[in-house]
């Protein structure tokens, strides 16, 4: 958000009345082609893939050859691999960030911190125990992690 509460990129007419009329007229002009040119380049792209596609189809599926030498077929081999990976890759990563969440919340105390921080003059000076605390059980967490 901005400094009006708008999204990064968006002109309002606020902006426009103060920035004159030929500013807003230049955005939305350099909008509109941006926004017709991406159009002409999908709708190329999908004329040509429908050009190419009994080309693109025989070098998938070459007659010649046995159906597990396909390119597409091994493509297939490596995508399925490759989904395989990446659902343990996200196990693991989402095994971590519990382990992370149960250590911090064990090393914090949170009551405490409430109590303190309701309190002015304890929790300035509280407050970097506390950091330090923390930063002490985020390393000992990475250690154990990262088997260092």
């Amino acid at each position: 958000m901005n400094w009006a509460g708008e999204s990064p990129g968006t002109i309002t007419a606020v902006h426009c009345r103060s920035a004159g009329q030929n500013a807003c007229l230049v955005a939305d002009a350099a909008a509109g082609v941006v926004t017709w040119s991406v159009l002409v380049g999908i709708r190329a792209t999908c004329a040509v893939a429908r050009t190419l596609q009994p080309l693109t189809d025989l070098a998938a599926r070459p007659p010649l050859l046995p159906e597990r030498y396909w390119p597409g077929h091994l493509m297939h081999m490596l995508a399925d691999a490759g989904r395989a990976q990446r659902r343990g890759a996200t196990l693991a990563a989402l095994r971590y960030f519990r382990e992370l969440a149960s250590c911090l919340a064990a090393a914090i105390d949170l009551p405490e911190i409430i109590r303190t921080s309701t309190n002015p003059p304890n929790a300035s000076q509280d407050l970097p125990i506390r950091s330090i605390e923390a930063d002490d059980a985020v390393a000992a967490w990475v250690d154990r992690v990262f088997h260092r």
